[in-house]
């Protein structure tokens, strides 16, 4: 059922379009430019708080890190191009996950429009046929936990130097 999934997905997603392949080129590493300004911004934002926030933010992307490593060397999933064994969990889409969560913000636009940045992120894995559909869902949804998880966590009786 997953590999039905996975080539159906496959099949309508893969981009042979080579201004499409561009854009979603941009979309997928546009996680290496947003995840750090969204750290910076969570520094300077919460200043009392500060060390909290990012802590949380970091912790949830060294989990993810940790667990997608040891998955994708248990697994040991090809990519639909075929470039590797390490398609399962899709990374790129935890990263995006994690940081639509934590985005600083209380607005309700600012925070969809993360979550479809996230999502794009996701669609550009498969678009670039770099993961199959039930990689990049597994990375969204890992992303979401960890992020739960690490939000969640009593991470304030850590006592942080001012």
């Amino acid at each position: 059922m997953v590999v039905n999934f996975d080539l159906a997905a496959q099949q309508i997603l893969v981009s042979q379009n080579l201004i499409a392949r561009d854009i979603f080129l941009i979309i997928t590493y546009s996680i290496f430019l947003i995840l750090p300004i969204e750290a910076l911004y969570l520094y300077k934002k919460y200043k009392a708080q500060k060390n909290l926030a990012i802590f949380k933010f970091f912790a949830a992307l060294a989990l993810l890190a940790l667990v997608s490593e040891v998955l994708k060397f248990l697994v040991g999933r090809e990519r639909p191009d075929g470039s590797g064994k390490d398609s399962f969990p899709s990374r790129h889409a935890g990263l995006a996950a994690i940081g639509a969560w934590f985005w600083p913000t209380n607005s309700k636009a600012q925070k969809a429009l993360a979550w479809t940045w996230a999502c794009l992120v996701g669609l550009s894995r498969l678009a670039l046929n770099l993961h199959w559909a039930s990689d990049v869902l597994a990375g969204l949804l890992f992303g979401i936990i960890f992020s739960l998880i690490c939000e969640k966590l009593p991470f304030e009786k850590l006592k942080f130097k001012k």
